[in-house]
């Protein structure tokens, strides 16, 4: 019985963990802040500034922006955090649907995964 009840756990534990999990093992939504996290704007701006700031920038205007939405920027630690046209968990799920970038372009899980920590961490600079 209590083998029984333990393979039955293991069962749903591994359902859980494929279910939370994305495509290249992404979590769906934004999580806790690890305790031991260094990662800071340092880190992430580079990655933003690869696959977004091409649209995505304060500077851009019109058809500049390329179908942007206006307001969502990741030009700096402060607007990409605190953008008034979308919040964390909205950039998060741009990227982990793979929505964002647009096209054939795609974050590599590395980076997502950086991404991921930072706006779990509450986007540290």
């Amino acid at each position: 019985m209590l083998i029984r009840s333990f393979c039955s756990l293991v069962a749903l534990l591994t359902l859980f963990l494929l279910t939370a999990c994305g495509s290249g093992g992404l979590p769906a939504t934004l999580g806790e802040c690890a305790d031991d996290s260094t990662v800071n704007w340092a880190q992430v701006g580079p990655i933003f500034a690869t696959n977004c700031v091409a649209c995505h920038s304060i500077d851009n205007t019109g058809a500049e922006r390329v179908g942007a939405k206006e307001n969502v920027d990741y030009d700096n630690a402060d607007v990409a955090f605190n953008s008034s046209g979308a919040t964390p968990q909205d950039t998060w799920a741009s990227i982990y649907s793979d929505e964002m970038p647009p096209g054939d372009a795609a974050v590599s899980d590395a980076d997502a995964l950086v991404i991921h920590e930072w706006l779990s961490c509450g986007g540290p600079e």
